[in-house]
């Protein structure tokens, strides 16, 4: 069969809510094109032949909808296209204006360092991942980019990825990478397993760990450890020699941060160092505690460039671009209970833009209660000298005045308001190990809501309620009346014939599928209402149901959660229809999804979600 050409997208195509300005580059599934919103934001529109590497494109799309953090490229939102044919997956991503690393690291001729910063910012990423079930499998200095913004590392290009449960797409032994970077691992289970077409090795986070030694040894040496291309026995000295220590190769690699890129790159996964969570923290040990001889350039001046020992000119500031510039939030760590040595990220800690709400609220709050209290006072005290206080107790709490949503940043979400850039040098802030329980641990930078000009209720939602009322009980000493409880789900059957359809699609009970709540939104925020809804199936794990599919069913809003059953699949322009069973899940895989904001009918909530396939509704 003759592959498909790839995309020849002139320049003015409006796709995605973006004009298409040139190409940026071009390689063998697909093309990336430079793209201007109206308002001057640039993207990279990422096409991808779906013929050609359908599977890998629709993967890729799947791990950019569970990621959101600084040091990762965001996706903002996907097509097929064109429209009539849908030849083409395209993907809406940050544009990165940057520098690869090795090209960084071949102009600016860094010390240890910014060499180690930079790599911090790339172990930040693959924690979030990892934490979420993703691996990289393709790291290298071609898949990392510099942004000019804040210096960051931002891990780009998961295109070779996999994460927990995906369909399996290798045919191959081995999965596609680079191999200079391959695990010795992989080499040994390639060398075990030559002769058996079934055998697929499946890399974990460890291998991304290995590659990223393998960068590391290259920034400080200007060399990587092993060349397959150059070696007569490159697989067997991956397998079996130690390789020089970096410190030895080059004298001006601190000795603690050579020891530390050789035990990156330990011949077993039990030697190396046990997850990217650990290198954060031992990469942030070792920044705090550096010395003169980490400011010291790692090349001799004209190694790599002529001059380089003049002193740098800050880089010009780029074009405003969304999620550039946002400072890399440092890992919350804590030791895992799995095992020892393992651990895995909390959330970044950094002050949200509804915890500046929480303190106009608590002002607020305190406002309005003194307006209670003078009321109360005129309605109930006779207007004499010496008037008798009311007793607090007395006092209503709520007002009807709209008050700021609550500050409590909630889980789904994670820091996009700006916060103190974060140094990659020795005084780089360390890692805050606080006491926190590893079921919220995942990491999420998300955008900021744009304002709604939809007037709305002065009404106070469920949320703003409990903030009202909290804040006047607090200033009053009240007792408040018990919140209304949500009131719970009924049990209720699937629909007649639902188990059997589904069973029919090859789909089962506890099957996971991706979806949108508003496929026009793209991956921002939506507010949603009680009632009759509609939800749009993104490319998944689901093998007969097509991806665009709607499906039909109902939203209930609860105190704190967006509950939602969804009894009917529709065909995404067809006539197909088919009963599921199906519930909404939040990004923490429990029923319902958080709510951020509320008013009197609506919530809002994170656009991309997920739906479960169930036998029953609790």
């Amino acid at each position: 069969m003759r592959l498909p050409p790839l995309p020849k997208v002139a320049p003015g195509l409006e796709l995605l809510g973006c004009t298409v300005e040139g190409l940026v580059d071009m390689g063998g599934f697909g093309a990336v094109y430079r793209a201007r919103d109206p308002a001057g934001m640039l993207y990279a529109l990422k096409f991808m032949a779906l013929a050609r590497a359908g599977g890998w494109a629709q993967r890729e799309q799947e791990i950019l909808l569970r990621l959101r953090h600084s040091n990762i490229v965001r996706l903002w939102g996907s097509c097929l296209w064109p429209e009539e044919s849908s030849e083409f997956l395209v993907l809406k991503l940050e544009f990165i204006p940057g520098q690869a690393l090795d090209h960084w690291a071949h102009e600016w001729n860094p010390d240890a360092r910014e060499v180690a910063g930079k790599v911090l910012g790339v172990a930040r990423a693959l924690a979030v991942a990892h934490a979420e079930g993703v691996v990289h499998r393709d790291v290298k200095e071609a898949n990392i980019l510099v942004r000019e913004a804040d210096g960051e590392a931002v891990l780009i290009d998961f295109g070779a990825g996999y994460f927990a449960r995906a369909p399996t797409v290798t045919v191959a032994v081995l999965p596609p990478g680079t191999p200079d970077y391959r695990a010795p691992e992989a080499w040994r289970f390639a060398e075990e397993h030559e002769a058996d077409p079934r055998a697929h090795y499946r890399p974990g986070p460890l291998d991304d760990v290995y590659a990223l030694g393998v960068v590391l040894y290259g920034l400080l040496t200007g060399q990587r450890p092993f060349y397959l291309d150059r070696e007569e026995d490159g697989v067997a000295a991956i397998l079996h020699t130690p390789p020089v220590p970096p410190h030895v190769r080059n004298p001006r690699v601190p000795v603690e941060l050579s020891q530390l890129c050789l035990r990156l790159l330990a011949k077993r996964p039990e030697e190396r160092v046990a997850g990217a969570v650990v290198l954060c923290q031992e990469l942030t040990e070792q920044l705090a505690a550096a010395d003169a001889r980490w400011a010291v350039r790692l090349q001799e001046v004209g190694r790599f460039m002529m001059g380089r020992n003049l002193p740098r000119a800050p880089p010009p500031p780029p074009e405003p671009n969304p999620g550039v510039g946002e400072p890399a939030a440092p890992l919350a760590l804590a030791p895992s209970s799995s095992g020892a040595g393992a651990a895995v990220p909390l959330r970044p800690v950094a002050f949200h833009a509804l915890g500046r709400a929480a303190l106009w609220a608590g002002a607020l709050g305190v406002v309005v209660c003194l307006c209670l209290f003078l009321l109360s006072r005129r309605e109930r005290v006779p207007r004499e000298p010496e008037a008798q206080p009311v007793d607090a107790h007395q006092v209503k709490p709520g007002t009807g005045q709209e008050v700021a949503p609550a500050g409590q940043e909630p889980e789904a979400s994670r820091a996009a308001a700006p916060s103190e850039p974060e140094p990659t040098s020795a005084a780089a802030a360390p890692l805050a190990v606080p006491p926190e329980d590893a079921s919220a641990m995942k990491t999420r930078d998300t955008p900021a809501m744009p304002s709604r000009q939809k007037p709305r209720s002065p009404g106070l939602g469920p949320v703003g309620k409990k903030v009202a009322t909290g804040a006047v009980c607090a200033t009053l000493g009240c007792t408040p009346a018990a919140a209304p409880q949500l009131r719970p789900n009924a049990p209720e059957e699937c629909p007649r014939g639902a188990l059997e359809a589904m069973a029919g699609l090859n789909i089962h009970v506890g099957d996971v599928h991706f979806a949108l709540l508003n496929p026009a939104q793209g991956l921002d925020r939506v507010f949603v209402k009680e009632g009759e809804a509609t939800l749009r199936l993104v490319n998944g794990p689901f093998e007969g149901i097509p991806a665009g599919s709607t499906l039909k069913g109902r939203l209930l809003i609860g105190a704190e959660r967006v509950y939602g059953r969804f009894t009917l699949a529709q065909e995404y322009k067809g006539p197909r229809t088919w009963p599921v069973c199906l519930e909404l899940l939040g990004g923490d895989d429990e029923r319902g999804m958080p709510i951020e904001v509320s008013t009197d009918d609506e919530a809002r909530v994170v656009n991309s979600a997920s739906v479960r396939v169930v036998d029953r509704f609790k």
